[in-house]
């Protein structure tokens, strides 16, 4: 089925797609559109104590947790990767529910504003120790791409890549 294989080619992802394509986009969408930059710079304080160091206690306690009840084979590298992914938060429905309600813009801004943060520090944390879903490590090594794509100048890169998957 050639769904399942396109799931499958999806695990050796290079990361740094991931980072570079589909981060910004969040980012920017978070930071342009859903803060009020005032109440932000009037709350950058609280906001960074509960981005950076709550990240980091909250993902090491998540690690600590899961080390103690996971199988003998996993690392604790392991164990605080997952943490740090449960321990980004993301505050979409949350602010959605306190607009409806009616709560002070200030609360939603502060919720807004630390995962915005908080997403940072999770990216930072993760990127610490790469490792594919299988397991290989490519820390300071980084990936072999399975297709290579060569465009003529002036080509459409769309049509160059759609050629090149076809292709393959």
């Amino acid at each position: 089925c050639n769904l399942m294989r396109d799931f499958l080619s999806l695990m050796d992802i290079d990361p740094h797609l991931m980072l570079v394509v589909f981060l910004p986009a969040l980012l920017f969408e978070s930071a342009c559109f859903g803060i009020d930059m005032g109440i932000f710079r009037k709350q950058i304080a609280q906001i960074c104590l509960m981005a950076f160091p709550a990240m980091v206690l909250a993902s090491f306690i998540t690690a600590l947790c899961l080390y103690a009840l996971a199988p003998s084979t996993w690392t604790i590298w392991v164990c605080w990767l997952i943490g740090i992914i449960a321990s980004a938060t993301d505050p979409v429905a949350v602010v959605a529910l306190l607009k409806e309600l009616g709560a002070a813009k200030t609360l939603g801004t502060l919720i807004e504003g630390e995962s915005l943060l908080n997403d940072g520090s999770a990216v930072v944390l993760t990127v610490a120790k790469y490792r594919t879903p299988r397991g290989n490590d490519i820390n300071g090594k980084g990936v072999t791409p399975n297709l290579s794509v060569t465009c003529e100048t002036g080509a459409d890169a769309v049509s160059c890549l759609d050629a090149a998957l076809t292709k393959g």
